[in-house]
């Protein structure tokens, strides 16, 4: 997938990035209280490939402010092109941080490396 990487810096030093992409969910891999009822197999998504802060910036909300922009961006887009739902593949020690903004593992997730994790972007809107 082709994907737009956005380079964050602070006294010019880049402290921060991450890559944004178009992806979908299948809507068979969701269970059945999260499908929407709109006649579609897939549902389009963007998705974070990657976010990365820093070391010397980890304990400073870097990552915090990073995922807001994301979303936010997400937000931006799903207006455009209609994309409803911001996907990634996390790494099992972030699992809680992604939890905290709403995001939500797939079903039958246990066994991978970096869980696919989903958030639907009308449940985050005014949060």
């Amino acid at each position: 997938m082709l994907g737009t990487t956005y380079l964050f810096s602070f006294n010019g030093e880049t402290i921060s990035f991450v890559t944004l992409q178009m992806a979908e969910i299948k809507r068979d891999s969701l269970s059945r209280k999260d499908r929407l009822q709109i006649g579609r197999d897939r549902y389009p998504a963007v998705q974070i490939g990657q976010l990365a802060v820093h070391v010397d910036y980890e304990d400073n909300d870097v990552g915090t402010h990073i995922l807001d922009w994301s979303i936010g961006k997400a937000m931006k887009i799903s207006e455009q092109i209609g994309c409803r739902f911001v996907v990634l593949n996390a790494e099992r020690e972030a699992i809680g941080f992604y939890e905290k903004y709403g995001f939500r593992m797939l079903p039958k997730q246990d066994n991978r490396i970096y869980p696919f994790m989903f958030l639907d972007l009308r449940s985050h809107v005014g949060q």
